[in-house]
C-alpha cells in the first residue's frame, strides 16, 4: 500500500531527531548505503540504509521478457538456480559500532520499495544526506534496511561521521552443494565416503551407520496420543488437530508410506543434508502442503567419539523398499561471526 501525504505527516511528527550518515559499502555491483539515524518520541533508534541490486532487477526483467519459462525443478529450487538473486549485504548484526561506540540491535527489518519511507528520506535530504549513486534509482528499486537499537535514548548520541561504521554479524549457517549420488541399502550402513563441498571446494569423509524407515503417521499420532493423556489441551483442540493433519499429511504421504532415516557421521561433524535422486529433478510442487521432520539420533557419540547426526530424506518411499537411490545433496556449514565495514567514499 502506497504512503498517503496524511502518513508521511505523521511519520514526521513522530520524529525528535535525525540524523544523516553517509557510509558506503560494496560486494560486486552490490551498494548499500547507510542514510541516517532517527529518534522517536517514545525514545527508539533506529538506523536506516538503502541498497541496489542491479543483478536482481536484470533477472527480473529478462524472466518478463521470456516465453513461458519451464518450472523449475527441485534441485534448482533449492540451490537457488534461476530464482531471483536476492542478496544483500549486511543482515541482522548482533551490534553496530560507531567509532568506538557500540550498541546492540534489537530488531531488524528489510523490504523491497522504500516509498513509504520516502519522508524520512526528505527529512535526511534536507539536512545534507548524500544518496551518491543510489540516487539515479527510483524508490521502488531500493532495498530499505532499518535496525533498532536496544533500550531508550534522549537524544542521538554524538558520532563522528569520519570514523567507520562496524557491523558485528552473527555466525550463520550456510547451505553448502555436495550433489553426490548414494545407492544405500535399508537396514544397512557403508563404509567411510569422500565427499567434496562444491563451495569451499574441501574434501571430507562421511559414513553412513544405519538406515531404516520410519512411519512419521505413527509417530504424529502417538504425540497426539500423550497430548490427549496428559490433558495438557482440551479434547476438541486435539481433535481438530488430528483431523487436519490427516487431511494434509495424506497429499504428501499415504498411508502406509515410510520415511528414510539415515544415521551418520562426519570427518568435521557437519550436519548433511539427504535426498532422493529422482525427486531433485522432478518440477517444483508450487502448491499443496509441506512438512518437515527432525529426528534425533539412537546412538549418540560413535566410538572415535565423533558426534552421531540423524537426518530424514523428506520424500516418503514404499514399505517394501530395499534399496535407495539418493543423493548426499549438500553440507550445512557454519559461518563465523564477521565484521562487515562501511567508509567515507
Amino acid at each position: 500500500m502506497n504512503m498517503t501525504l496524511a502518513g508521511m505527516k505523521s511519520q514526521l511528527e513522530h520524529l525528535r531527531q535525525t540524523a544523516p550518515i553517509g557510509q558506503t559499502i560494496r560486494k560486486g555491483e552490490l551498494i548499500c548505503r547507510l542514510s541516517g539515524l532517527t529518534l522517536d518520541e517514545e525514545g527508539t533508534l533506529r538506523l536506516l540504509a538503502l541498497e541496489i541490486d542491479p543483478e536482481y532487477w536484470d533477472w527480473l526483467e529478462e524472466r518478463k521478457n521470456a516465453f513461458d519459462p519451464p518450472p523449475l525443478t527441485r534441485r534448482q529450487a533449492m540451490l537457488r538456480q534461476e530464482n531471483p538473486p536476492f542478496r544483500r549485504v549486511v543482515g541482522f548484526p548482533q551490534e553496530i559500532f560507531f567509532g568506538q561506540l557500540g550498541l546492540k540491535i534489537a530488531q531488524w527489518s528489510s523490504e523491497y520499495g522504500a516509498e513509504n519511507q520516502a519522508a524520512l528520506f526528505c527529512r535526511l535530504l534536507s539536512q545534507g544526506w548524500d544518496p551518491g549513486e543510489l540516487g539515479q534509482w527510483g524508490l521502488d528499486r531500493l532495498l530499505f534496511s532499518c535496525w533498532t537499537f536496544e533500550g531508550k535514548f534522549e537524544k542521538i548520541p554524538e558520532i563522528d561521521c569520519q570514523e567507520p561504521v562496524r557491523f558485528w554479524m552473527r555466525e550463520t549457517t550456510e547451505v553448502h552443494p555436495v550433489e553426490l549420488p548414494l545407492s544405500l541399502t535399508v537396514g544397512q550402513g557403508t563404509e567411510k565416503i569422500l565427499f567434496t563441498d562444491k563451495t569451499d571446494g574441501k574434501t571430507r569423509w562421511m559414513q553412513i551407520l544405519s538406515l531404516r524407515l520410519e512411519d512419521m503417521w505413527r509417530q504424529m499420532e502417538e504425540i497426539l496420543d500423550e497430548h490427549r493423556r496428559r490433558g495438557e489441551l482440551p479434547a476438541e483442540q486435539i481433535d481438530q488437530m488430528q483431523a487436519q493433519f490427516t487431511q494434509d499429511f495424506a497429499q504428501v504421504c499415504p498411508r502406509g508410506m515410510l520415511y528414510p532415516v539415515i544415521e551418520y557421521q562426519c570427518e568435521d561433524d557437519s550436519p548433511l543434508d539427504f535426498d532422493l535422486s529422482q525427486s531433485l529433478d522432478q518440477p517444483q510442487d508450487s502448491g499443496g502442503h509441506s512438512f518437515g521432520f527432525l529426528v534425533r539420533s539412537e546412538q549418540g557419540h560413535s566410538l572415535e567419539g565423533r558426534k552421531i547426526r540423524a537426518a530424514v530424506i523428506q520424500q516418503p518411499v514404499a514399505p517394501d523398499a530395499k534399496k535407495i537411490q539418493a543423493e548426499l545433496f549438500s553440507r550445512l556449514a557454519q559461518r563465523e561471526a564477521t565484521c562487515v565495514q562501511f567508509g567515507k567514499e
